[in-house]
């Protein structure tokens, strides 16, 4: 019998659900994996979506897809050829994002929109923003599907900043269901009432609760378990230990998909360590050689006593742009080192009661939105550093489709585009590059000096007019 961590198991039928853990804005334990357009649950099973408007959940060895949901609103199974092992899928998380009672993979929805009464599979058009619900689950144990029709009890409505997800061994609790690996051979959907609404199994075969089944449910008598790292052991306050090796792009670009940022530790925390081990930290100097900085722009000092002894140093024989990367080692202090290798790491994630990011919809100018981030707890206008972030951050926002004011304007010296203070002057560091749409910025009427993320289409950031008002995301970091 395999035992869940953190809890003694008193009978076999609890195993694969034994303890439930917060995951908020996308923590995971060891047996909860992330990818490109998939979630992994325990080594077999894979709830993956697929470009044109399907998402199946397939198991690896025997090739099942016991379901497939369709953008049409349809149900559909026994499909091997949309599995999602196939070859050629990315390891790298993208376009997984978890929120209030929902997540989301793709352009689809699973979740519960009333707080565990209903329990649905949902599909958005990105063409036509139109709604298809496949498949909802009641908490009587009933089945519904939408046979192409429906388009209600979705979670499209819900936002995907904050999240109130929360894992299970091999599994995810979502607004009162708990979906997951039981065991090699069975994938249930459960409700908290403790009936399970559907089994599905590595043979290709959907098996209906229909109201009446109360097996393969670990709501009876499961317990919960904060996953946060306890903050006396980093002085550190909503870390996620992240459990997997990566290297320091994939793990800053994971935190950022996750609603929070790569963590970088100060030197109280430091001290205050107890984790022997090395992880990367969110220091580096990517941006100007020989000035390390975190995901917020803050500064730390060559000579700062969190470095250790010699560091940095940029080895080998001190060639600029070899080790721009920092990382804590077992000692307890700051190492340079090669970007490229794996480690583990910190997300620093979101807070509802403190959060990492505000998203306004109360429309200013540029000077008017940074004075308002400022005077909102000291926070300042969003500055992305990649393309990835300002992807994730604006998906996040409810203001995403609408445009946004970014963190950066443009000097007396036309072409110096500079982080905004936050009184919305250029005095900040240069924007790196790789930021802009197509052939912005382009200065059309010859007065765009403020930059904003415009059309929803574009992957990239537009000049704009600085008089001009729309959305503004703060930040605190």
């Amino acid at each position: 019998m395999r035992l869940a961590p953190f809890v003694l198991i008193a009978s076999a039928s609890l195993a694969a659900f034994a303890v439930a853990e917060q995951l908020p804005a996308g923590a995971l334990n060891d047996e909860v994996f992330i990818g490109d357009n998939f979630i992994q649950f325990g080594p077999v099973w894979r709830l993956a979506a697929f470009g044109n408007a399907h998402l199946s959940l397939s198991h690896k060895n025997s090739g099942g897809t016991p379901v497939i949901f369709r953008g049409d609103g349809t149900v559909h199974r026994g499909v091997p050829s949309w599995t999602g092992w196939a070859s050629g899928r990315a390891t790298s998380p993208k376009d997984v994002y978890f929120g209030m009672n929902t997540i989301q993979i793709g352009n689809w929805r699973i979740g519960s929109p009333d707080n565990g009464h209903h329990f649905s599979v949902a599909y958005r058009n990105p063409a036509n923003n139109q709604i298809k619900t496949c498949v909802i689950f009641r908490k009587d144990g009933t089945v519904h599907y939408g046979n192409g029709h429906r388009s209600d009890y979705h979670t499209f409505g819900q936002s995907i900043f904050h999240s109130n997800v929360k894992y299970v061994n091999r599994g995810l609790e979502i607004g009162g269901w708990r979906i997951g690996e039981w065991d090699d051979l069975h994938f249930p959907i459960q409700a908290a009432t403790g009936y399970t609404a559907m089994i599905y199994r590595k043979d290709s075969t959907a098996h209906n609760g229909n109201g009446v089944r109360r097996d393969y449910n670990s709501y009876h008598g499961a317990q919960k378990r904060d996953v946060l790292w306890p903050t006396t052991r980093t002085g550190a306050q909503n870390l996620v230990w992240v459990n997997k090796a990566r290297s320091w792009e994939e793990a800053r670009d994971e935190c950022v998909a996750r609603g929070g940022w790569l963590w970088a530790p100060k030197l109280a925390n430091l001290n205050q360590d107890e984790l022997n081990q090395q992880y990367w930290t969110g220091w580096n100097d990517n941006q100007e050689e020989g000035v390390f900085l975190d995901m917020s722009g803050k500064t730390l000092e060559p000579n700062s006593e969190a470095w250790a002894t010699n560091e940095p140093n940029d080895w080998p024989n001190d060639t600029p742009g070899e080790e721009n990367c920092a990382h804590k080692r077992s000692d307890n202090r700051l190492n340079d080192a090669n970007c490229s290798g794996a480690r583990k790491f910190f997300c620093q994630i979101d807070d509802p009661a403190n959060p990492l990011f505000k998203y306004r919809t109360d429309k200013k100018n540029f000077e008017q939105a940074a004075l308002a981030c400022k005077q909102d707890g000291r926070m300042k206008l969003f500055r992305p550093r990649t393309k990835e972030e300002l992807k994730t951050v604006g998906k996040r926002a409810a203001i995403g489709d609408q445009g946004f004011w970014v963190g950066y304007i443009q000097e007396a010296n036309e072409g110096d585009w500079r982080g905004a203070t936050r009184m919305g002057k250029p005095w900040g560091l240069p924007m790196p590059d790789g930021l802009w749409h197509g052939n912005e910025p382009n200065n059309a009427g010859g007065h765009e000096d403020c930059v904003n993320k415009h059309a929803p289409q574009n992957d990239g950031l537009n000049d704009m007019p600085c008089g001009h008002a729309t959305n503004f995301i703060c930040t605190s970091l």
